[in-house]
């Protein structure tokens, strides 16, 4: 998702602080759901949500 301009805005409007993270480099081939559980709580399930649905809309 992170190669696709279009899902890597859609990511950065939701999680903002995403995208500047060290770790970045791992979480290339993961889905937001797996990467929300190496967070540590930092992306809630509001937020995964919200990409879910945006994702959705584009997708199409």
């Amino acid at each position: 998702m992170l190669d696709n301009n279009t899902t890597k805005a859609i990511i950065k409007q939701h999680l903002p602080r995403f995208l500047s993270r060290p770790q970045i480099g791992m979480a290339q081939c993961m889905g937001p759901s797996t990467v929300a559980k190496f967070s540590n709580g930092l992306i809630i399930e509001d937020a995964l949500r919200k990409i879910d649905a945006a994702l959705k809309v584009v997708l199409r």
